[in-house]
Formats: C-alpha cells, sequence, structure tokens
C-alpha cells in the first residue's frame, strides 16, 4: 500500500515537474521568438530619433513653410512687384509676388524709402552732415501736409520739397553691401503688406510672362499719378475737407483694353472712400493710356483685362 502512495507521489512530482518545464520551456521561446521583433522595434525607432535630430530642414523648405502659412492666414492676392535680384541659388518657394524672375531671399524686405524703383547702390549709410540736415528738413515740411502723397504706393515725400543733393553727395551714399555703379538707396513704391521695411528690396518672386508688360504700365502711370493726386488734394484743401488719418486709402480698378492698347472701359471695383482719389486713379490711367502691344496670350474676344490698384496713406 505504502509502495502504491510512494508511487503516486511520484507521478504527481514527476507532472509538476514535467509542467514546471513546458511553462519554462513556452516562455522562454516565446521570449526567444519575440526578443529580435522587439530589439528590432527599438532599433527602428532609435533610427527615426536619430534622423530626427541629425536632418535639419532645408532652408527654402523653412521658407516655403512660413509662406505657405502666411498665405493661409492673410489670403492675400497674387501681386506683381519689382525686386532686387537675389544672389542666392536656392530652390523656388510658394510665394504671392510675381515677378520678372523667380528667385529666393534670404529674408523679405521693401525699401523704406519710396519712389520709383531703384536698387540700393555701393556706398556709405551715413550721409555727410549737411545732407542729413536737409533730409531732416523736408522730411519734417512733408510731415505738415494734410495729405500725404504716394506714386502708386506708399508716402512720397513731394518733389516741391525733396532736398537738392550735390552730385558728389548722392555718388557717396548707398549700402556696404549695394550693386557697383548705382549711386544712392534703395526705393520702391509697390504697396506690399506684411513684409518689413528695410533697406533694399528683396522678395521672394516667380516669374511671370506678362511682367514686362505691367512694368511698362507702371512706368507710364508714374508719370501721371503723383502729379494728379496733387491737384486732387489742392481740390480737397480748397473746399475744406480733410482725410481721415485711420487708414490706407485704397482705390481697385479694373482696366478693359483693346488688342491694340486702347483703353475701352475703367471700372471702379472698390473705392478709397475719397472721391477724389478715386477719380485721381481714373485719370491717371486715361492719361498714361494707351498701352501698345498687349500680350496674345492675355487676348480673349479682342480684349484684355488688368486689375490695378491705387494707395493713398494719410
Amino acid at each position: 500500500m505504502g509502495t502504491v502512495l510512494d508511487h503516486q507521489k511520484m507521478q504527481k512530482k514527476v507532472v509538476q515537474i514535467a509542467i514546471a518545464i513546458s511553462l519554462f520551456m513556452h516562455v522562454f521561446v516565446m521570449v526567444v521568438k519575440w526578443q529580435p521583433e522587439i530589439e528590432n522595434s527599438l532599433r527602428r525607432i532609435n533610427e527615426k530619433v536619430t534622423k530626427i535630430r541629425l536632418v535639419e530642414p532645408k532652408k527654402e523648405e523653412i521658407v516655403a513653410e512660413k509662406q505657405k502659412a502666411l498665405q493661409k492666414k492673410m489670403n492675400l492676392p497674387r501681386q506683381i512687384v519689382t525686386s532686387e535680384k537675389s544672389e542666392l541659388d536656392l530652390a523656388p518657394v510658394p510665394t504671392r509676388f510675381l515677378s520678372e524672375k523667380t528667385q529666393v531671399a534670404d529674408r523679405q524686405t521693401t525699401a523704406k524709402k519710396i519712389g520709383a524703383f531703384k536698387e540700393a547702390g555701393k556706398g556709405q549709410k551715413v550721409g555727410s552732415e549737411t545732407l542729413q540736415k536737409k533730409v531732416a528738413k523736408a522730411t519734417k515740411k512733408a510731415k505738415k501736409a494734410k495729405v500725404s502723397l504716394s506714386a502708386l504706393g506708399q508716402v512720397k515725400v513731394p518733389d516741391s520739397v525733396a532736398p537738392k543733393m550735390e552730385e558728389r553727395e548722392l555718388a557717396s551714399l548707398g549700402l556696404e553691401n549695394g550693386r557697383e555703379g548705382v549711386a544712392g538707396f534703395a526705393r520702391n513704391n509697390d504697396y506690399v503688406q506684411d513684409i518689413p521695411l528695410g533697406d533694399m528690396t528683396k522678395l521672394n518672386t516667380t516669374e511671370y510672362k506678362y511682367y514686362g508688360f505691367y512694368h511698362r504700365i507702371k512706368q507710364r502711370l508714374e508719370q501721371h499719378w503723383g502729379r494728379t493726386l496733387q491737384e486732387k488734394a489742392q481740390t480737397i484743401a480748397k473746399r475744406g475737407g480733410r482725410v481721415p488719418a485711420s487708414s490706407d486709402k485704397v482705390t481697385a480698378l479694373s482696366i478693359t483694353i483693346d488688342q491694340m492698347g486702347k483703353i475701352v472701359d475703367i471700372e471702379l471695383k472698390s473705392s478709397s472712400g475719397v472721391t477724389e482719389f478715386d477719380e485721381a486713379a481714373i485719370d491717371s490711367f486715361n492719361k498714361a493710356g494707351p498701352f501698345p502691344n498687349p500680350p496674345k496670350g492675355m487676348i480673349v474676344n479682342g480684349r484684355a483685362k488688368i486689375e490695378w490698384g491705387f494707395v493713398v496713406k494719410s
């Protein structure tokens, strides 16, 4: 009897040991089976982390993302502008600016001096003491005017109070990194939003095949807009009127020309809120026209449409 009990106990221990060995083997096999996959997963995670840390985004990618964010935020229309040439050899980026060439700027700025477009010349940024006094005097006199005039864009010191500079003084002015063979500071009269003022006009631009035609129109308008606006400002002053200084005054026009470049119609798309300023914009276009040789690609059913904006900062 005792032998049977001992035998049963022995069998029970064998079974328990077998079960224990079986569990151990299963766990061991499981670990062995999954260990390479765990190690591979950890290795892949480490590789991803390493890539994130070591691979920095390219400069043009950063610029592109900023441009996309700006366009999404502001929902600004594409705009034809004039810009100084960029020396950077970077891939094109999305931009709202159209111009003569596709280019990327390291930092976008627009010239703070207002006038017909001009590149920054190579020279000294600070002129003579006499010249600085002339500029300060002219600026002070201009600020006293009730209406600040513009040349297709921003505030411009009227020619009648502009400082008279000697050629040698003008030739000495410019920037250390300005263009050789050019004298004086950069100027621009494009009205661009959300671009900081600087010593140069440096913008991200995309080549626009009709840029040349628009540039010719702009050059013609520059001959009439300032003078016409001055006349309208005098009309406002004579009747004792004043222009609210709360915001920029923007007149938007839609101009229709025929295939010969003659003006067929001018539509006021949006008013500046000042009748005389709207009239100045329309009169300037009528005086500047016709605009010969419009590109054939712009002509549809014998007509071409041009959108243009005039701004007066008050």
